[in-house]
C-alpha cells in the first residue's frame, strides 16, 4: 500500500513500512523520528513504532508496520495516559511528538503506538 502525506510517502510491504522523504522537510522528519526513537527511554519507546533503520541523508527510513488507523476509542484511551507515560521533564526535554489524528497511530503487538511522531521536528517551512 502507498500513503502520501504532506512531506513523506509511505510504502508498506509485509511487516515493514518505508518512509520516503519528499524534499528537505521530509528528510528532516525521518531523521527526527530516528533520533527520537534512539534516544528515548524504554517507557517512551513503547509508545513509538520502532525505527529499524534510517539512511544518511534521511531520504528513507524503515519502521515496523503497524495496523492503521486506530479506533477513536483506542486513541482516546491512549491520549488519556500519554502525558503520564511520556513523563515530560521540562524545557530541555522532548515534548509530546504526536498529533492526535487516527491515521498517525496504529496497533503493533497488541498496543497502540504512534506511527508518525515528527510533530516536534524543528521545521522552517512545513510540518511533518
Amino acid at each position: 500500500m502507498i500513503y502520501r502525506g504532506s512531506t513523506r510517502t509511505v510504502v508498506t510491504f509485509g511487516r515493514l513500512a518505508f518512509k520516503f522523504g519528499r524534499g528537505k522537510n521530509g528528510m528532516r522528519c525521518n531523521q527526527h523520528e530516528a533520533d527520537l526513537y534512539r534516544r528515548s527511554s524504554a517507557r517512551r519507546r513503547s509508545m513509538l513504532c520502532p525505527v529499524l533503520w534510517c539512511s544518511r541523508p534521511a531520504f528513507v527510513s524503515i519502521m515496523r508496520r503497524a495496523t492503521t488507523p486506530v479506533t477513536k476509542g483506542a486513541l482516546d484511551e491512549r491520549k488519556g495516559v500519554t502525558w503520564l507515560e511520556w513523563d515530560y521533564a521540562g524545557p530541555s526535554d522532548d515534548g509530546l511528538p504526536f498529533e492526535w489524528k487516527p491515521s498517525d497511530w496504529g496497533y503493533l503487538d497488541g498496543r497502540v503506538v504512534a506511527v508518525d511522531y515528527a510533530a516536534t521536528a524543528e521545521l522552517q517551512d512545513d510540518s511533518c
